[in-house]
């Protein structure tokens, strides 16, 4: 397609419903532990770059124009059997994660709503809507998730010294319009970690954070503020196992 009609399209459309081992709707907990670079799209993100070079089509851009979690029939070898509102919310996270370290040009997630005619959503079960037709007070607990990557948009994306084997994804991000950084973490592996954070020289204040794991709120999912004390231009913070925090600075 790039070598031979690139010059007459402009964006390329990925659809990415999170799996592992390359099958549909299969999901298994380790495998997802272990991925923390999503190794089969970053593979194919450098196709892409690769072939553009080639053939001299830069103004091509790669976007993920669906993507989710799995759909909610895993396979019966699926570990677990389903996908509770909090692995939703961490999966969701992932890969928002990976598309803003990659710059992709576009992401959609699905669906934002869903109508299924004459059969009306459980909220009580698992629902990948972040919206529902029905109810105007309901709003999945992945929207907390949602708004943290709200804090990040058009901001600036930093280099970090995180080791992807500690079963940590990291997100640094100097804001826009000199609002401060951006520190996302979403812990993969099922132990606590502790982690370290040098700021830059000025950065004096947490302004908001927010930690979200599974809990004995809503739909099982904790929701709750976090606040690190910063001393000079370091910052402690421990990141329970399973789950994903952000912070911001100024």
């Amino acid at each position: 397609m790039i070598r031979e009609t690139g010059q007459h399209w402009d964006v390329f459309d990925q659809h990415w419903y999170y799996g592992s081992g390359g099958r549909w709707a299969y999901f298994n907990l380790n495998d997802w532990r272990k991925e923390v670079e999503s190794v089969n799209q970053t593979r194919k993100l450098a196709d892409f770059k690769r072939w553009k070079e080639q053939y001299n089509m830069n103004h091509l851009e790669f976007s993920y124009m669906e993507w989710n979690a799995p759909p909610v029939n895993l396979t019966d070898d699926s570990n677990p059997a389903t996908i509770s509102y909090s692995m939703l919310g961490l999966i969701q996270a992932d890969m928002l994660m990976f598309f803003a370290k990659n710059d992709i040009h576009m992401a959609t997630a699905w669906p934002m709503m869903w109508e299924v005619p004459g059969n009306d959503t459980d909220l009580s079960k698992y629902n990948r809507n972040l919206l529902d037709r029905d109810d105007s007070n309901w709003l999945s607990p992945s929207a907390t998730i949602f708004q943290a990557f709200s804090y990040v948009q058009n901001g600036e994306i930093l280099e970090n010294d995180n080791n992807p084997d500690s079963g940590l994804r990291v997100l640094t991000v100097k804001r826009k319009e000199n609002k401060g950084y951006a520190v996302l973490v979403l812990n993969k592996s099922s132990n606590d970690q502790t982690i370290e954070m040098v700021l830059p020289d000025g950065v004096n204040t947490v302004t908001d954070g927010g930690h979200f794991s599974e809990g004995v709120g809503p739909h099982n999912v904790q929701i709750n503020n976090l606040s690190p004390e910063l001393n000079e231009n370091k910052v402690y913070v421990t990141i329970e196992g399973t789950s994903f925090a952000f912070m911001l600075f100024e």
